[in-house]
């Protein structure tokens, strides 16, 4: 039998990029957060993906679809909880836009990557990644073992 995994959205209009970019200007620097209505977006694609996926399995194959959106939100809204101080800007640079290749051996970085969600203004840090795989490592297992 042949097994797929696909990974759903996370929230959006919580990346900092994406608050950047749609918020007014005063907002963009001084009260920094997530823009509902796109965070609403991606979770209504999130639904139809894993509606389609269930439409496409077949006898022979199971196509496993993991929403990350609720558990990054959990996070989001209670950072210190899990140890962050910095959910609204990335790491990298001003961490407002920057990000892949304007995040680079020139960048300046911020003292303590471990407080902070992302990385740069779309990717989570390694922390971050690290405790969505461990939210999430049990619906992996149940990939894993083909149930």
């Amino acid at each position: 039998m042949s097994q797929y995994c696909k990974i759903g959205l996370p929230p959006i209009g919580c990346l900092p990029l994406i608050i950047t970019l749609n918020s007014n200007p005063i907002d963009k620097f001084l009260k920094r957060q997530c823009i509902p209505r796109l965070s609403e977006v991606a979770q209504g694609f999130d639904q139809v993906v894993e509606q389609k996926i269930k439409e496409m399995e077949r006898v022979d194959s199971k196509i496993y679809y993991i929403r990350i959106s609720k558990t990054f939100t959990d996070i989001l809204q209670d950072p210190k909880k899990f140890g962050f101080d910095k959910i609204d800007r990335g790491c990298c640079g001003t961490g407002l836009l920057e990000v892949t290749f304007w995040c680079n051996q020139r960048s300046r970085l911020c003292p303590d990557v471990s407080e902070y969600v992302f990385f740069d203004s779309v990717h989570p840090t390694e922390r971050m990644y690290y405790l969505l795989f461990k939210a999430l490592s049990p619906t992996i297992d149940l990939v894993l073992e083909g149930k």
